[in-house]
């Protein structure tokens, strides 16, 4: 693992993108905050395993904690920070068994653009990705992200507890 990417990402980067590059095959594509490509040797659910590994957490772990919180089982948000939230989207029609889900920093999203009803664009820093869903679905797919944060940031923020104070009756 190089953890030289991974960092990389961690501080600059925006979204982990699966592509195909001839000669190369199945890879991920790193979008930085300027709207530079960067080239990955490995692919992007591999990435994006390690980019969990840096954080301390793995896939089914957030999975089942946050798809609880907003009711789904598949397409969920991963908060990995308090304002660190990567949301899935569909950002390419697969060969074969390859994996069609692009993680985009959902903060990241400055606007949507929907071309059909099964083709939207994300408009992002400098960056523009095609994703195979609609615009509703990819303003649930936000909304889904800003509740998981929340969820994150009470989880590991502590909880605010409301309570009043005992009267004491002296006379």
């Amino acid at each position: 693992m190089k953890w030289q990417n991974i960092e990389f990402f961690v501080s600059k980067g925006q979204a982990i993108l699966p592509v195909n590059v001839p000669e190369t095959g199945d890879i991920a594509m790193l979008v930085d905050q300027k709207g530079q490509e960067h080239f990955v040797q490995v692919q992007a659910q591999t990435f994006l395993k390690q980019v969990l590994a840096y954080f301390g957490t793995d896939l089914p772990t957030l999975r089942r904690r946050y798809g609880q919180v907003i009711g789904k089982k598949k397409m969920i948000p991963l908060p990995l920070s308090s304002r660190w939230v990567l949301a899935p989207f569909n950002t390419r029609q697969p060969i074969g068994r390859q994996s069609r889900t692009g993680w985009i920093l959902a903060e990241a999203v400055r606007g949507i653009r929907e071309h059909s009803p099964a083709l939207s664009e994300l408009e992002l820093n400098h960056y523009s990705v095609k994703v195979y869903h609609s615009k509703l679905f990819c303003q649930q797919q936000l909304r889904s992200a800003r509740l998981v944060q929340l969820e994150f940031d009470q989880l590991h923020q502590g909880r605010l507890v409301v309570q009043e104070n005992r009267w004491t009756y002296t006379e």
